[in-house]
């Protein structure tokens, strides 16, 4: 897949500034630099997810997430862990394509290399669905895809933070990578419409 050149997000601010635009997150209308915020739709999101799609899926909500809200989501009926990315709208000029946080790359090949991932995507069919790839394959290929960079999320870690360049003092994304709906990624399911929340 040939890849445009991809430009910084101007539509991000940084962490707490008044003209931080609000982002429409569903029902919800959020700043978009508001972790505590966006943990809070995520874990109701996770709900809806494991209630409408769960049963088929083999999907419970990890239950270590009442004592540590950054443990990975979910837990297969084989007791292999699992994570949810919630993709509610297309990025930018990307409709074939979902994002994936260079932080969440670089904690996941350090704490959960055998995650598997599920993305629930919900625009347009017909890609809208239930897409699932084994964290090790994203991994292996992180090379091949392209990293957007948000504007404004410039508040970097230290440079001996692991994280640095990844994620900002806030906790944030600072660069997501651009992964297409195709393989290794799989459709194992679909959804009706937009997705709730």
């Amino acid at each position: 897949m040939d890849y445009p050149r991809l430009e910084p997000d101007s539509s991000d601010t940084t962490y707490g500034r008044p003209e931080s635009p609000q982002k429409q997150a569903g029902n919800h209308v959020l700043d978009p630099q508001d972790k505590a915020a966006w943990c809070k739709v995520g874990n109701e999101r996770e709900r809806a997810f494991v209630a409408a799609h769960g049963a088929v899926l083999g999907l419970t909500i990890n239950p270590e997430k009442a004592i540590d809200i950054y443990v990975p989501d979910l837990r297969h009926t084989s007791g292999q862990l699992a994570d949810l990315k919630w993709c509610g709208t297309v990025f930018g000029i990307y409709p074939d394509c979902v994002t994936f946080n260079g932080k969440d790359m670089l904690r996941y090949s350090r704490r959960y290399p055998d995650l598997l991932i599920y993305f629930w995507v919900g625009w347009d069919a017909p890609l809208a669905g239930i897409w699932r790839v084994p964290f090790a394959e994203l991994a292996k290929r992180e090379a091949t895809y392209p990293l957007h960079y948000y504007l404004n999320r410039t508040e970097f870690r230290h440079p001996d933070d692991p994280y640095y360049g990844v994620m900002d003092i806030y906790g944030n994304a600072t660069c997501s990578y651009i992964i297409p709906l195709e393989y290794p990624l799989v459709q194992v399911g679909l959804t009706q419409g937009r997705l709730p929340l």
